[in-house]
């Protein structure tokens, strides 16, 4: 009926999955996530040794909503730019290529993909809070007198008191698709 895993809430959806063989057929059909959906059509090969998850090519993540824990978690991974943002709007997308996974340690598989972004919005984790605040009273500061090096241990040191200010959208990102592969590790 309901799922949350890595920052995604899926709503009520089918599952499938037949074993015939050794060879498992496992399908998710446009199950609602964050606002998007997600399927998926793979295979569960235990007829082999290693057992391997075989994904088929497929756009397997579609206009799904882009959360604060996504990027805090996997997101991370493909979109270094998202990690630890404290604010996100947008969507994005997965298009995965043929790819091997093996079921006892998937890390050391073999996928590549299509990471799309549709237009997204990212406010600055805190440490780029107190970064920005630092400039944005340099800038204050230069304007109205010469700085000097005593000027700015003082301003970091009120940055890092005030716990970095207010926030802000750091990036706009456009509609772009950003090439992916996890091979070895």
């Amino acid at each position: 009926n309901s799922a949350s895993v890595y920052g995604l809430t899926a709503g009520a959806g089918d599952v499938s999955c037949k074993l015939t063989d050794g060879v498992g057929a496992f399908v998710l059909r446009d199950i609602p996530v964050n606002e998007g959906t997600v399927r998926l059509n793979s295979q569960l090969r235990l007829d082999r040794s290693p057992a391997m998850i075989v994904l088929q090519t497929e756009r397997v993540i579609d206009k799904v909503r882009l959360s604060p824990e996504l990027c805090a978690g996997w997101l991370k991974f493909v979109a270094p730019l998202m990690a630890d943002a404290t604010r996100v709007d947008g969507r994005f997308s997965v298009v995965l290529a043929n790819g091997a996974l093996p079921v006892s340690d998937p890390s050391t598989g073999d996928v590549a993909g299509q990471f799309a972004v549709h237009q997204a919005q990212i406010a600055p984790g805190p440490l780029g809070n107190q970064v920005l605040t630092v400039v944005d009273r340099i800038k204050a500061m230069t304007k109205s007198k010469s700085l000097k090096p005593a000027d700015l241990l003082s301003l970091a040191e009120q940055s890092a008191s005030a716990g970095g200010g207010r926030e802000r959208v750091l990036v706009t990102l456009p509609e772009q698709e950003v090439p992916f592969r996890l091979v070895n590790g």
